[in-house]
């Protein structure tokens, strides 16, 4: 593979929703990303990659600053993802495992908070505007229950922002590998930086804490 190289669709789409829910100040580097292409990747066959944004050089003398950071994959062991930054510049993506190689990249549905801080006031209020979005594991995308498409999705979106709004997201077999338009419809929420919260009940009835951990809906 020659670098540098332009990134891959599930790699934009990763990267973005991490800056979107990383630490204060990760949201400044958005920017950068639309300027970013791969300058590299690690050698010894995880899915990490490293970016080069525009004409820049990254000074590497700068250290590294973590910008959004968490865990996916089994309890025990986990594996890791987190995106960085060398000083004022957008670095990489960085992917490892405790024990095994991280050999391919999360969906943002899969990630869960590196520490675990709190519980049910992660949930949005039942009072406020939901779109309770559903992706099959055929691709069926259904919003509030009726098959929809990605277009349609778009509106829908656009109209939950302005209402501010929040998304429920619910993936059907969500241990299998996601169909694509998993990753269109989460590119769609995070391109709107709406709020989302992951179920893994069709029905909603449960959500997914920045604690990591299941929390019933009241």
């Amino acid at each position: 593979m020659t670098f540098p190289r332009p990134l891959s669709e599930q790699e934009r789409v990763l990267v973005r929703w991490m800056l979107q829910h990383g630490e204060p100040g990760a949201e400044r580097f958005l920017g950068q990303l639309d300027e970013a292409v791969v300058s590299g990747v690690c050698g010894c066959g995880c899915a990490s990659v490293d970016f080069q944004i525009g004409d820049r050089h990254t000074d590497r003398k700068t250290g590294m600053t973590i910008l959004s950071d968490y865990l996916y994959g089994p309890e025990s062991p986990p594996l890791g993802a987190f995106v960085f930054a060398h000083g004022d510049t957008l670095g990489g993506l960085e992917v490892y495992g405790f024990g095994e190689t991280a050999d391919r990249l999360p969906s943002p549905e899969e990630l869960r908070p590196m520490e675990k801080t709190t519980s049910e006031q992660d949930a949005p209020s039942n009072d406020s505007i939901i779109l309770k979005i559903s992706v099959l594991q055929s691709g069926e995308i259904l919003l509030d229950g009726h098959t929809s498409t990605i277009p349609d999705l778009s509106n829908r979106l656009d109209k939950l922002k302005n209402d501010e709004g929040t998304v429920w997201y619910y993936r059907e077999a969500a241990l299998a590998e996601p169909p694509k338009e998993s990753m269109l419809v989460i590119k769609e929420v995070a391109d709107r930086g709406l709020p989302i919260t992951l179920s893994t009940k069709p029905d909603f009835s449960d959500y997914v804490g920045s604690d990591g951990q299941l929390h019933p809906r009241k």
